[in-house]
């Protein structure tokens, strides 16, 4: 079900031909599947979910509806004119967005981001990949429902570090403008 390099069948173990496990591995970097399961739950089960991929690797997870789809590329302002176009064109092009790659996907209640959508009672909406080269990788998540919130969340000792910091430097933050 994992992918040795991102976009390669072959470098798929445990593969079965025609399965969801087949196509995640067609398009999904093991790295971010990991960081995916880590974060929310087995891929391969579950609702739809499409995929913005970026030079091989998920730089967006969206609920495979045209409200997923505007949430998400929402939250991705890119620089070159082509993905600005492409972006346009999700967004604005009735159906392009179909066109995704899409994996099957649950977020799980035990999970980091299962236990966020529980507690704050929302359903989880698109996800902004990080860096996946920086150590303690995070991503944003925009939820879905009456009270719509950003959350900021990783996995693993450095991520919650990070995200433990820059919540403080923004709470600091916010107590100045304040006052």
């Amino acid at each position: 079900m994992f992918c040795n390099e991102s976009i390669d069948l072959g470098g798929c173990r445990n593969s079965n031909p025609g399965t969801v496990s087949e196509v995640v591995c067609a398009v999904v970097n093991g790295e971010d599947q990991i960081f995916l399961e880590k974060l929310g739950g087995p891929v391969g089960q579950g609702s739809e979910w499409k995929l913005l991929i970026r030079r091989g690797r998920v730089l967006l997870v969206m609920p495979a509806t045209r409200e997923g789809i505007k949430a998400g590329t929402g939250m991705y302002s890119p620089q070159r004119k082509v993905a600005r176009l492409v972006n346009w064109c999700l967004v604005n092009v009735p159906g392009v967005w179909r066109l995704l790659p899409s994996v099957r996907w649950k977020v799980d209640s035990g999970s980091p981001l299962g236990r966020i959508v529980e507690d704050s009672n929302c359903q989880p909406g698109a996800i902004l990949f990080g860096n996946p080269d920086q150590a303690g990788r995070r991503s944003l998540m925009v939820s879905e429902g009456l009270d719509p919130m950003v959350v900021k969340i990783g996995v693993g000792e450095i991520a919650a570090k990070l995200v433990r910091s820059e919540g403080e430097f923004i709470e600091a933050e916010s107590n100045v403008v304040d006052q």
